[in-house]
C-alpha cells in the first residue's frame, strides 16, 4: 500500500504518517517507495515501530532519492547508526536545519 502510494502518486509532496503503529514491513515498503518517488520532499514517519533493518533501508533509499529534503524520524527506533547517517544527509540537503535528537532513545 505505502510503496504503491509513493511510487504512483506524482503529486504527493508532503506525507505525515507519524504515530500509526507501523511495523517493519510497512517501514520497508516506505523505503522502497522513497527510492522511486521523485516528488516527495517532506516525509514524517516518527513514532512508529520500525527496527534497525528499516533504518538501513531508509539510508539506502536516501542514496537513490536526492529530492527528499526532510525525513522526520526523531522517535523511530531505526538504530543509532542509521539515525546518524540520516541526520547528516538531511542536514546536507537543508543547511541550517535543526534535527531533534532529544526524543531518540539511543541519543
Amino acid at each position: 500500500l505505502f510503496a504503491d502510494a509513493l511510487t504512483k502518486n506524482s503529486a504527493l509532496r508532503i506525507l505525515n504518517i507519524e504515530s500509526n503503529r507501523l511495523g517493519p514491513t510497512a517501514g520497508a515498503a516506505i523505503a522502497f517507495g522513497i527510492r522511486r518517488n521523485n516528488t516527495l520532499i517532506h516525509l514524517l514517519i516518527g513514532n512508529n515501530r520500525f527496527d534497525s533493518e528499516v533504518g538501513d533501508e531508509l539510508v539506502n533509499a536516501l542514496k537513490v532519492n536526492k529530492n527528499l529534503l526532510s525525513l522526520g524520524v526523531s522517535e523511530v527506533e531505526i538504530g543509532c547508526d542509521a539515525f546518524t547517517i540520516i541526520d547528516k544527509e538531511m542536514s546536507a540537503r537543508q543547511p541550517g536545519r535543526v534535527f531533534d535528537l532529544s526524543e531518540h532513545d539511543d541519543a
